[in-house]
């Protein structure tokens, strides 16, 4: 049962669940009140509301002083200057946000930097590859086809809405991420089947076959590296593809020498991971 003790302030008893003397009383108002204060504070200059985040409970909810110590230690941390998740910077424009968060935004804009670099100085030597003939480099030849986009710094002053930074913040990371090059070269090779099959009809089976068997990697490097697969090429029309001269079979037959290591496709340019066997 909760110890019963006389509250200084206010008519009758106040039950606490354990010992509270006035030591204990005016420690805990002391930290209700220089808490309440930094909350205030941050709502009115940056419209950041943390109540849920860091609660004041009252002193009789804390069944035990260790839960009331846990606590104070908690809002003590909320309040101490070094702790930058409640630190906040406030831009030009009105926009607001914690000083840990704006560090891990900067932090993953410049880890996507890092990725897309990599990635575009991997594809850019590889060898191009028109008519069955080397004609340069990626780089070379396709130097706006890699899909990659190399994520600008990033500049919380220059940030106008609260959604902006938002959209930045999930930008980077998910481009900071590894996968998110395998989770788009999967989906650029599912929407080149996709448009074999409504441009060719049952005369892509076999080509598509082909490209199901690798993988995404391989099928992204293989359409930068072989001029016969930009489908732009086809295109007489914005909505018409020319599907005579034997389209289809080129496509074929260049999968077939890259699949076999065949002139002039060189180990820089097969890769193991092809083989079907």
């Amino acid at each position: 049962m909760g110890s019963l003790v006389k509250g200084k302030h206010g008519k009758g008893k106040t039950i606490y669940q354990f010992p509270v003397g006035e030591k204990t009383l005016e420690s805990y108002r002391r930290e209700v009140r220089n808490t309440r204060a930094k909350l205030n504070r941050i709502n009115k200059q940056h419209g950041i509301d943390l109540t849920d985040e860091i609660p004041i409970p009252s002193l009789e909810s804390f069944s035990s002083r260790k839960e009331m110590n846990v606590w104070v230690r908690k809002v003590q941390s909320f309040r101490n200057r070094s702790n930058r998740n409640y630190q906040f910077d406030r831009n030009e424009y009105g926009v607001s946000a914690s000083k840990a968060r704006l560090d891990r935004i900067d932090r993953k804009v410049k880890e996507a930097q890092r990725l897309a670099d990599e990635q575009i100085s991997k594809l850019s030597e590889k060898p191009f590859v028109s008519g069955g003939a080397v004609q340069g480099t990626v780089g070379m030849q396709r130097p706006n086809k890699t899909g990659i986009s190399k994520p600008t710094d990033f500049k919380f002053n220059e940030v106008r809405t609260k959604q902006r930074l938002d959209e930045i913040e999930k930008s980077a990371i998910r481009k900071s991420d590894p996968d998110h090059y395998d989770e788009r070269n999967k989906q650029m090779q599912d929407n080149f089947i996709d448009m074999l099959r409504k441009d060719f009809n049952s005369d892509a089976d076999k080509l598509i076959d082909l490209i199901k068997d690798i993988n995404p990697d391989e099928f992204f490097q293989m359409y930068l590296q072989i001029d016969e697969f930009d489908f732009e090429i086809y295109y007489v029309t914005e909505d018409m593809v020319d599907v005579s001269g034997g389209v289809i079979e080129r496509m074929i037959t260049e999968m077939e020498k890259y699949e076999r290591g065949d002139f002039p496709y060189t180990k820089d340019l097969h890769h193991e991971n092809f083989n079907r066997s």
